[in-house]
């Protein structure tokens, strides 16, 4: 049987609690995605199959990763922390700008029925973006207004960056813009 000690003194000893889970954010960046939402004090690592880990530099808020998957990261030991339990994070495909938009008479025409859309109308200082039904084919759109469409974001791809559609009243036709980093392109129709 095992002794009883009382009185028991302990020295040179420091409990360290279990370091912070990160939560971090993920956005789309011209060359791939920022991994968002990191403490500047903590040192991570990350890793798309939980067991080979990549360093983020020390020091960092925010890192690039390029492909769109399931992610896993840690903080790493230190002074105050014990390692971190593991986090999972979902980066998404990013979605292509839609591009066969146009406007003619009060309605935004070339909608692809297999994706899902939103829009939002500048016409009043806030706007929000108002889901277009699953299966659409257009939108109806007044005249006088500009118009923002883009693919809505779903369970695996983010939303797109939008095309732009200026429905002019009359028989002025439209001017859709379609922007995003790499491609500022003009269309009349």
């Amino acid at each position: 049987a095992g002794q009883i000690y009382t009185n028991l003194i302990v020295t040179g000893f420091t409990a360290k609690s279990v370091g912070p889970a990160p939560e971090v954010t993920v956005s789309a960046s011209a060359d791939g995605y920022v991994v968002a939402g990191l403490d500047e004090h903590l040192n991570y690592v990350y890793s798309t199959d939980n067991a080979t880990w990549i360093t983020v530099p020390a020091g960092s808020i925010q890192f690039e990763v390029t492909e769109a998957g399931t992610y896993y990261i840690k903080s790493l030991a230190n002074d105050i922390y014990t390692e971190s339990n593991v986090a999972e994070f979902v980066v998404k495909a990013k979605a292509d700008a839609p591009t066969t938009l146009a406007y003619a008479d009060g309605t935004i025409t070339g909608l692809d029925t297999s994706k899902v859309y939103e829009y939002m109308a500048y016409t009043h200082l806030e706007s929000e973006w108002i889901p277009v039904e699953a299966g659409a084919t257009e939108i109806a759109a007044p005249a006088g207004a500009l118009y923002a469409v883009r693919l809505a974001e779903t369970e695996t791809t983010l939303a797109s960056y939008p095309q732009y559609i200026l429905a002019r009243g009359g028989n002025f036709g439209s001017i859709g813009w379609r922007i995003d980093p790499e491609v500022r392109a003009a269309k009349t129709t």
